[in-house]
């Protein structure tokens, strides 16, 4: 399992200059790192099961799992940011034509 701190979600903030993200990760995540959830399973979980308790995670993700959750969630308005998909895969792979259509 890779380290809390490698993740993209955090590093998003961890990495910050300033602004926002920057004081979001000083003021929020910080304090918590050792804290954090292990997946996005369980950091949708203790969405459901803490109170105040918050999660940044996908919402195709939690769309996939949400019926195995015991509560319903929203998203923040104005919280969301881009997220960047990539699909890997080998040189000589049968799949490689499929996925360079035009």
């Amino acid at each position: 399992m890779k380290e809390l701190t490698q993740c993209y979600d955090i590093l998003y903030f961890q990495r910050a200059i300033g602004g926002t993200e920057r004081a979001v990760y000083e003021m929020l995540l910080a304090p918590f790192i050792n804290d954090m959830p292990k997946s996005d399973v369980d950091g949708f979980r203790r969405v459901c099961d803490e109170r105040n308790y918050a999660f940044v995670g996908t919402d195709f993700y939690q769309r996939q799992i949400s019926s195995s959750l015991s509560c319903q969630m929203v998203s923040l308005p104005g919280t969301s940011y881009p997220e960047t998909l990539k699909y890997i895969i080998s040189k000589t792979s049968h799949y490689k034509g499929l996925i360079n259509w035009r």
